[in-house]
């Protein structure tokens, strides 16, 4: 995920009714130690995850968003899945 992608992830936000705004999303993407994933189906974003490392043992994850059509059918289990992998990697 980049910046060039926050729109959808705003989008998604409204959607899931949540009230994060563009600076939240810069915040995660712009920082050294932050970063995003999204999960694409046919075109169009369907489920985003952020996360933001403090060192080497933890990080938090945010912006877990699934759209209302894709729900269920794995995509968020897929994105906390990579987040997590992603994560230990960093162990």
């Amino acid at each position: 995920m980049n910046t060039a992608d926050i729109p959808a992830g705003l989008e998604l936000c409204r959607l899931s009714r949540w009230n994060q705004i563009e600076e939240d999303w810069r915040f995660l993407l712009d920082s050294p130690d932050g970063g995003g994933w999204l999960a694409e189906r046919d075109g169009a974003i369907s489920g985003t995850v952020g996360f933001l490392r403090y060192g080497q043992r933890c990080s938090w994850l945010s912006m877990m968003l699934v759209h209302p059509d894709a729900r269920r059918t794995g995509v968020g289990t897929r994105l906390m899945e990579t987040a997590i992998q992603i994560g230990r990697a960093h162990v």
